[in-house]
């Protein structure tokens, strides 16, 4: 008997086709695409309240979060106190060794809710000026109640890392940055809206007095031996540790902010230029900014040419590791993998400049040419991506990255 494979098959492919193009599997296919695309990550909880969770179910307890004793929270002292049951005045010391210690973080929350009273109504006035249509008086009242920091120029190219005060009270002018963007980019000011980014690093996100509280207890008071001895050793050992990682990432948040503010504004407002590239968002009469190191400088231009061979990223896709987070929304942006091509490729640009030099733009010639590259703002005239050409550049005083 022959088969009837051969027969059946030309039908067989008909009815998928037609099941795979109706109205359902449409929709059932949209939805698995729309289910496949990188979702943000959950929404983390408070360092207090994921700690206290661990240590509930490690210990057998129901403590709540705000729970004070001394001072500290209570399970903490809970904890210390099960690690020292051989020894209460052992136990007793310690709590109160914290107590003592925790008069300097009092001191620097004092100092910080101060400040923060002070920009609080600031930023009430400007959002109120600038509703008004009063821009520049909106901008004045900020700048009034924001603490310059050391220009990218004047900061020692090569210095030992220090470790960051805990808490500052310049921490408490974050919400003042933020306006100030906003009044930036209505005046389209667009020098200063970039140059916010390098303010946003040396200032962190300060939550609620409890959970800053754990957080500098776990920075400045030694846990490590917290686990030791206890039921359910491991368990307590990793509440510590998440402690510990969330006290760092906290401290060291600036950084983060900094890149996040940068690359919002540099995706959308004013698209971030690559020079060689073909694909560029930025369209001619387009305020844009870009990495530039000048080969000839004039009064007036700024020069640079290149003809060699160099290495350009391309396919580049974007990773699960946070690069930054914009202050203003909390969006995330992740770090890049790309991969590696040798092109050779002549590459010149010319930049008419706005205005004459500033001084911290001319230390850095040397012999008609920059010694390093700097970050420029100017508006496109002629695209590339072989010769291009710009007016009303701006020198920005503001770090290069380490990498695109």
């Amino acid at each position: 008997m022959k088969s009837r494979l051969p027969r059946l098959l030309p039908t067989t492919l008909l009815f998928v086709a037609l099941l795979l193009t109706s109205g359902p599997a449409r929709a059932q296919l949209v939805r698995y695409r729309t289910a496949t695309k990188r979702r943000a990550p959950p929404k983390k909880k408070s360092a207090l309240v994921e700690f206290v969770h661990q240590l509930n179910a490690a210990m057998g307890t129901r403590i709540r979060p705000r729970a004070l004793v001394r001072g500290i929270p209570e399970i903490l002292a809970v904890a210390i106190r099960r690690k020292y049951s051989y020894s209460p005045p052992a136990a007793k010391g310690w709590i109160a060794r914290t107590t003592k210690a925790l008069t300097a973080f009092n001191r620097l929350w004092r100092s910080y809710s101060k400040r923060k009273a002070v920009v609080d109504r600031a930023v009430t006035k400007a959002n109120r000026q600038q509703a008004g249509g009063q821009l520049v008086q909106a901008r004045r009242t900020l700048l009034g109640v924001i603490t310059p920091v050391t220009p990218t120029s004047q900061r020692p190219r090569r210095r030992r890392r220090r470790k960051r005060v805990f808490l500052k009270a310049l921490d408490a002018e974050l919400p003042a940055l933020s306006a100030l963007g906003d009044v930036a980019l209505a005046q389209k000011d667009y020098a200063l809206l970039l140059g916010i980014s390098d303010a946003l690093s040396v200032r962190r996100r300060v939550s609620n007095l409890h959970n800053e509280r754990l957080l500098w207890i776990a920075e400045n008071v030694n846990l490590r031996g917290l686990s030791a001895g206890q039921k359910n050793s491991g368990d307590i050992y990793r509440a510590v540790r998440m402690l510990w990682n969330r006290a760092s990432s906290t401290v060291n948040e600036g950084q983060k902010l900094a890149i996040g503010w940068f690359r919002r504004h540099t995706s959308k407002t004013v698209p971030r230029l690559w020079l060689g590239r073909r694909k560029n968002k930025a369209r001619r009469g387009q305020w844009v900014v870009f990495v530039m190191a000048p080969t000839k400088v004039s009064k007036k231009r700024l020069y640079y040419y290149r003809d060699s061979s160099y290495t350009q990223s391309y396919n580049c896709r974007s990773t699960n590791r946070i690069a930054g987070i914009d202050p203003h929304t909390g969006r995330f942006f992740y770090h890049e993998r790309c991969q590696q091509r040798r092109v050779k490729r002549v590459v010149s640009m010319t930049a008419n400049l706005a205005k004459p030099l500033p001084t911290w733009a001319r230390k850095k010639v040397t012999r008609g040419r920059f010694l390093n590259a700097v970050w420029v703002l100017a508006k496109l005239r002629r695209k590339g991506p072989r010769r291009w050409r710009v007016s009303q550049a701006v020198p920005l005083d503001l770090p290069i990255p380490t990498s695109p």
